[in-house]
């Protein structure tokens, strides 16, 4: 059974598909760069493409993209690339929609408490470093949780009815450089 057939209508798309498999330049693979693509980017876009003559007037898409994609994170070279790449379908798909009242934004996490948070492949003891690192980097000094980054994109797919081609930080301040005063 098909989602027209199912549902008839979507009112909020979020596209929240990803994986990450961190090393420098030096070290990446084609068949892990393909593979970044497919699943960050590939996947994202015809999905969005499938599912517009779904989407009810005055509804929304919201993009996954990440902090990555501005920070030039050592390491994240691929993943950063596939985000940022979703960021310019977002920034396009809101100038595309909007004459059919459908807006279109973008949420920028930072570290995320996920089972793999955000990086496949690590052992253990390398998710516990990757943690550590996201603790002391994050001017907030946590890691946010999946339900905060849920809320931000209720926020803009349901209540931020007169904003559309934003990219919203849930990030803990991380992308915006927020100075961490000394203790």
């Amino acid at each position: 059974m098909c989602i027209r057939d199912r549902l008839g209508h979507v009112d909020y798309l979020f596209v929240n598909a990803g994986i990450a498999e961190p090393g420098p330049v030096s070290a990446v693979t084609e068949e892990s760069y393909d593979r970044q693509f497919a699943v960050n980017t590939k996947g994202a876009f015809f999905t969005v493409q499938h599912m517009i003559p779904l989407l009810r007037e005055g509804g929304a898409i919201v993009f996954t993209t990440s902090v990555a994609d501005a920070v030039g994170a050592p390491g994240m070279a691929v993943y950063s690339g596939t985000k940022a790449a979703l960021w310019s379908f977002a920034q396009v798909l809101a100038s595309e929609l909007v004459g059919r009242g459908i807006r279109v934004n973008a949420v920028s996490p930072g570290f995320i408490d996920t089972p793999t948070m955000g990086a496949a492949g690590l052992s253990a003891e390398e998710r516990e470093g990757f943690r550590a690192v996201g603790d002391a980097t994050t001017p907030m000094k946590r890691h946010g949780s999946a339900d905060e980054v849920a809320r931000a994109v209720l926020f803009l797919a349901a209540d931020a009815t007169f904003t559309t081609g934003v990219k919203l930080p849930v990030d803990g301040g991380l992308g915006q450089h927020v100075a961490v005063p000394a203790e």
